[in-house]
């Protein structure tokens, strides 16, 4: 049977999008990536990111035909609200002739389906960054009561956070607002194997940007396949 190929859109400064999604996925699904130029986690350097690098990236990413694209960043993909998202969901696709989901989609679509009444969304963000995010989740119809951020405006920094700080900015927030459902968000956030212990102490279920994008792709692969099947 032949690989199954994602093809990954993602900053170049991210390193662990790609380390969840191939621990994840068995060899008959591949991740293969093109990194975008992102020099700050903030609205200026990510609206240079779309502007700049989303083209060249999908074009390397369309000479492997993959079966899905991922635009992997949840804030650059929010940051124009849903109507942005969907034209770069749209600008990608044709050029890689392929579907494309974004973070933020994936996100949009894992979270309504556990029909939550209240959502705390915790970033590693500025607040400018926050305030994108907050406005386009809030305009997908999802009740958003409380957000806060770390106040990282590098990647690598966010990249750099242990799990154990993770936790604990959890921990401290989530006595703040009372809430159903938790979402961590950033790709480049070390968030996933946290999972399991915030559900466990707080008791609501958590959601992370790469645990949702390994949620949506499984579910598009499992359709596609039973579409092959006469």
């Amino acid at each position: 049977m032949a690989r199954r190929r994602i093809g990954l859109l993602v900053p170049a400064s991210d390193t662990v999008i790609e380390v969840d999604l191939g621990r994840h996925f068995t060899a008959d699904i591949t991740v293969h990536t093109a990194r975008m130029v992102m020099e700050k986690t903030t609205v200026e350097g990510e609206l240079k990111m779309l502007e700049q690098e989303v083209d060249p990236a999908a074009r390397r990413i369309a000479q492997i035909e993959p079966e899905l694209a991922v635009f992997g960043c949840t804030s650059a993909s929010a940051l124009l609200g849903l109507a942005g998202e969907r034209k770069l969901v749209q600008k990608i696709e044709n050029t890689v002739r392929c579907k494309c989901l974004t973070v933020t989609g994936a996100v949009i679509d894992q979270l309504k389906k556990r029909k939550p009444n209240s959502i705390m969304i915790l970033t590693p963000y500025i607040p400018e960054m926050n305030a994108k995010l907050e406005a386009t989740f809030k305009e997908a119809g999802l009740p958003i009561v409380y957000i806060a951020g770390m106040g990282y405006d590098s990647d690598l920094k966010i990249g750099n956070t242990e799990p154990e700080e993770i936790i604990d900015f959890a921990m401290t927030h989530f006595r703040k607002a009372s809430v159903d459902s938790l979402f961590l968000s950033c790709t480049t956030l070390r968030a996933a194997g946290v999972v399991p212990k915030l559900e466990k102490d707080l008791g609501v279920p958590v959601i992370t940007s790469n645990t949702a994008t390994i949620a949506s792709v499984e579910e598009f692969m499992i359709s596609s396949l039973s579409a092959e099947i006469p």
